[in-house]
């Protein structure tokens, strides 16, 4: 019945007329014949296009608007047939500074009136004699997206894209490194709007942070993305070239934990063609020292593991590009990227069993090392092509990528007596091979004065293959064979897509509809198990601007969770002597509805942007915990019901002086969780507080100082209860060599006061989890050099008429 419903929701999409579409034909008939007036916004520092600027068009000396509109995905904005007369054009867009044009004469004959490009100047404060650019560390918010840029992220400095998640809003990051938006850790993460090899935490620890421009945050995408990620998209905007010449950045840091990493970025720019490349090389380190413990109520035995826990990877990678602008209506687009990666995870413990039951050897102690070993290279090619039609917003884009990742895992887990004397070896060995394809068509039209209509088709071909085998030997005797299988994926998405936009004044409204036919297949261990649904996915956004201070946002969309070899796999994986994990190949896939509603205000000295949310889950996805047999844990997905959450995030951001800006971020979300699985039916709830306090000092203009505050918790979930963890964080920046030379300290925690309690509870056991990181303080180094070539030309003062 629901897919009927949504079948007729699609005819009345492209079959009912729309508002602004309907007079369509009689417009498009008079557009080359009436006066039209064009012009872009951009950012006057970074050159990059000014999206969803609110632009009004004026007679002169009048107050009150003849026309507002918005500025479009490249800063670009239109007014048509405004009538003879003298106009203004006036443009605002929150944490620009106002700006209005020199006044210009329109006369009824049939011309386009270019304007000259407007340059927004961020809001600044005065220091002394020197003004400063603001460190805006507030989003930028736009009807689908928020944007922060990367230089703001001052904690960031030195260490991955990871690095620079912590203080962003919507985004938790725990101290482990999970991110999640809005507790939801099912997440795309993009790089310029397109997947990589990489995906989610290993691609954001792989990626440099001094190679990232901006962060898109895209909390509810809008249809024409994937529906994958129900948590929302992370989109890393890398730096590009953006004035003819030479420009880069050279980076280099280390920590006290024996890490670095190195980073170099060149971009070179000439009239039409503008070419980038990078290098890049780190090593990250973490360690940590860790108290398991498990009490089996069955059988009365308990278990404990203490010790020290180090983790380790290396990156190398190579990327490289080119954009082309053959003329002024087309525009290619190549890049490619590769590199490979190692790391090493070793654990060395103590351990000791008690067995109350037991009459003879009641206790056992023993010494354990657990290793992990993974060497991995990956790679990508991608291109496209965007054509503009000499018809007003009429723009066809295409798009193929491809990435491959492949990588060997080696597990090694020995227990030995006090003497030293071996008593079990496991060995278990994970190939796995993985390459993605995928093909983009988009379409967009002019609807109206001031409507825009979209369509597009995807096609996303996922081919993966798995090589699994684990062997156990007891007192140096080996016993039967754990397991040996070899698995393939194969899926194959169909996507179209349909959006509709408009603006009504200050009113701008976006609409739109995904249809996605998936056809999957796992072929495990002489077993098939094939899947084929199809799937509608609408998406609505608005945002309103009841003033120059003030803008309301409301955003709904419907995303999946698409799932991988390990979630569907039937046969029993083992990583070590007291784990076991197991899939299931009767997963659904969750299906998540996100509602959200923003109000931002943005006065003099403070601004304040609060969002409300709501999400339900169906069929959610949760590893559950019981015992496999003896004392060995079993760790099974399951679709473990619904989920709602509610949830409300404030960010405050106050200039408490011309030296002191105070920024808080604070999340609390409350969830409702209807659990039905086979052996039990029971209605749960948890909640989680998050916030995080920055004071950022300015001390001069090229010195300063930031401090921040993090709180966790507590957090309750199905089956665990958090207790609350705290972090006390410290960055220092000082700039020599007018602003080119960059030195930068950072800490995520300085007071080491990080500690961490988990507790698992089941029918029959208790686990307890503490754990104590090691954060390391981080020192970096880095240089940015230019050599633009000076434009001699000219800016028109007037009106350029085509």
């Amino acid at each position: 019945m629901s897919r009927i419903f949504w079948f007729l929701v699609v005819l009345l999409l492209f079959l009912v007329p729309l508002p602004g579409l309907t007079s369509q034909l009689n417009i498009t008939s008079t557009l080359e014949n009436s006066p039209q007036i064009k012009g872009s916004v951009i950012d006057a520092l970074t050159k990059a296009p000014v999206e969803f600027a609110y632009v009004s068009l004026f007679r002169l000396n009048e107050t009150k608007p003849i026309q507002v509109t918005a500025t479009n995905s490249k800063g670009e904005y239109l007014f048509t047939d405004p009538g003879n007369g003298n106009y203004q054009i006036a443009v605002h867009f929150m944490g620009y500074t106002d700006f209005k044009t020199q006044p210009f004469a329109v006369k009824g004959i049939p011309t386009v009136l270019r304007q000259d490009v407007i340059r927004l100047e961020v809001e600044s404060i005065a220091l002394g004699a020197v003004v400063v650019r603001a460190n805006n560390k507030s989003p930028v918010s736009q009807v689908d997206k928020k944007t922060i840029y990367a230089d703001s992220q001052l904690s960031g400095t030195g260490g991955s894209a990871s690095d620079l998640l912590h203080k962003i809003p919507s985004i938790t990051q725990s101290p482990d490194g999970k991110i999640s938006i809005h507790g939801n850790s099912n997440l795309l993460v993009f790089i310029n709007g397109k997947p990589s090899s990489l995906k989610g935490n290993e691609l954001l620890q792989s990626i440099p942070a001094a190679e990232v421009r901006k962060i898109e945050l895209i909390t509810s995408p809008s249809a024409k993305y994937d529906a994958s990620g129900s948590g929302g998209i992370i989109n890393l905007i890398t730096k590009k070239s953006i004035s003819d010449g030479i420009n880069g950045n050279g980076m280099v840091s280390t920590d006290l934990l024996g890490g670095y990493s190195s980073d170099f970025l060149l971009n070179y720019k000439y009239r039409k063609l503008s070419f980038y490349s990078g290098i890049d090389r780190n090593k990250r380190r973490n360690e940590g020292n860790i108290d398991y413990a498990t009490s089996y109520l069955t059988n009365l035995n308990w278990f404990s593991k203490t010790g020290l826990q180090k983790a380790e990877r290396i990156n190398t990678g190579f990327r490289a590009g080119f954009d082309y602008l053959p003329n002024s209506t087309d525009k290619i687009s190549v890049s490619g990227n590769a590199g490979s990666f190692e790391t090493c995870n070793v654990g060395d413990w103590k351990t000791m069993t008690i067995s109350l039951g037991a009459v003879q050897s009641p206790s056992i102690s023993n010494i354990a090392t657990d290793t992990n070993n993974r060497d991995g290279n990956y790679g990508g090619a991608d291109v496209s092509y965007e054509h503009k039609f000499k018809s007003p917003a009429k723009l066809f884009a295409f798009s193929a990528l491809w990435n491959t990742v492949k990588f060997d895992d080696n597990y090694l887990n020995l227990i030995k007596d006090q003497t030293g004397v071996e008593q079990m070896k496991q060995t278990t060995l994970l190939g796995k091979e993985n390459h993605n394809f995928q093909v983009n068509a988009d379409y967009s039209m002019p609807a109206g004065k001031a409507g825009n209509l979209e369509f597009g088709y995807q096609l996303t071909v996922n081919n993966e293959n798995e090589t699994y085998d684990s062997k156990q030997s007891l007192l140096g005797n080996q016993v039967p064979n754990q397991g040996t299988q070899n698995n393939s994926f194969n899926g194959v998405i169909q996507a179209g897509y349909g959006t509709w936009q408009f603006r009504i004044g200050r009113l701008n409204f976006n609409a739109g509809l995904r249809a996605e036919n998936l056809n999957r297949e796992l072929q495990s261990s002489q077993n098939l198990y094939p899947l084929q649904r199809f799937d509608l996915y609408p998406t609505f956004s608005s945002s309103w601007k009841i003033d120059s201070t003030k803008q309301i946002f409301i955003n709904y969309s419907r995303r999946t969770d698409q799932l991988r070899t390990i979630q569907l796999d039937p046969l029993p994986r083992w990583y070590d002597f007291y784990n076991v994990t197991l899939g299931n190949p009767n997963l659904q896939n969750e299906i998540t509805d996100k509602i959200a509603l923003d109000y931002l205000v943005n006065l003099q000295k403070l601004s304040i942007a609060t969002e409300l949310y709501f999400y339900n889950t169906t069929d959610k996805i949760e590893i559950i915990r019981s015992i496999y047999r003896d004392d060995i844990m079993q760790n099974r997905y399951e679709n473990t019901g619904s989920e709602k959450t509610l949830g409300v995030e404030i960010n405050t951001s106050w200039k408490a002086a011309s030296w002191l800006k105070v920024n808080e971020k604070l999340d609390f979300i409350d969830s409702y969780l209807d659990i039905r699985l086979n052996q039990t039916s029971q209605k749960k709830s948890y909640s989680q507080w998050y916030s995080v306090t920055t004071a950022d000092f300015t001390i001069s203009p090229t010195t300063l100082l930031e401090l921040d505050f993090s709180y966790y918790g507590p957090a309750l979930t199905a089956q665990s209860n958090i207790d609350p963890v705290y972090l006390a964080g410290l960055s220092f920046r000082q700039t020599f060599l007018n602003n080119r030379l960059t030195f930068t300290l950072t800490g995520r925690d300085v007071l080491g006061i990080y500690r961490r309690t988990e507790t698992i509870s089941g029918t029959d056991f208790i686990q307890t989890l503490k754990t104590r990181n090691n954060f390391p303080i981080r020192f970096s180094l880095s240089y940015k050099f230019n050599h633009y070539k000076r434009d001699e030309r000219r800016i028109a003062k007037s009106p350029v008429i085509e």
